[in-house]
């Protein structure tokens, strides 16, 4: 999956847009998470990345060009294809087992959500199911928020997308870590950070797994 994400980044920028959104397609078909990349994605397609004639300060930022059209058309294409071919063969469980299934989904054990505590003491009540759709919302705000200010460093932005919705998902194992971490030697040019302070958040990222880990024994 890192290598899917890596090789979609890399392709954009290297401007082969074509082989990017088929690679970003293909990507989401994998694993769900990549599709919060789109709206950074969409805005870094602009008259700067296309050297064309700039529209307008706000209009630059949604204005459909060629390379957003192209990018959008092909991703969304590979994707609907990839989805179709699989929902052929193993039908409405496929549908249900890869996409829908992550809107309800809880998980009472093994879990680092923010929100972990709140859903294991509502698990049973009539509205348990409403809280963990509101949980999407921080989520939503963040993302937004992150691609606004970063998208033309769209590998740190990517880093940050997947660390915000890794760390604010309701539902977050240790595999999870790995979508983040995959990014972080292309997002490390852009951090600046003293390496005091980087040792204590290591140590203390991993200590903070070894705590959890001896509570739920």
């Amino acid at each position: 999956m890192a290598i899917l994400v890596i090789s979609f980044l890399y392709a954009l920028m290297c401007q082969t847009t074509l082989v990017a959104a088929a690679l970003y397609g293909l990507a989401v078909h994998f694993k769900i998470y990549p599709v919060t990349y789109a709206l950074p994605i969409y805005l870094l397609l602009n008259s700067d990345y296309t050297g064309s004639k700039r529209l307008g300060r706000y209009t630059d930022y949604w204005w459909p060009n060629r390379e957003r059209i192209k990018f959008v058309g092909v991703s969304l294409g590979t994707f609907v294809l990839l989805t179709s071919v699989f929902y052929l063969r193993y039908g409405y469980e496929f549908l249900h087992e890869t996409y829908l299934y992550h809107l309800t989904r809880t998980d009472m054990r093994h879990n680092f959500s923010v929100y972990f505590y709140m859903m294991y003491l509502t698990a049973q009540s009539s509205y348990s199911t409403v809280l963990g759709l509101l949980a999407f919302f921080p989520q939503v705000v963040l993302l937004v928020a992150i691609s606004l200010k970063f998208y033309r460093d769209l590998p740190f932005c990517c880093f940050l997308q997947t660390f915000v919705f890794v760390t604010f998902n309701k539902v977050c194992t240790s595999q999870y870590f790995l979508w983040y971490l995959s990014l972080l030697p292309v997002a490390l040019p852009t951090v600046r950070m003293p390496v005091l302070t980087t040792v204590i958040l290591v140590s203390s990222w991993f200590i903070g797994q070894l705590i959890f880990w001896n509570l739920m024994e």
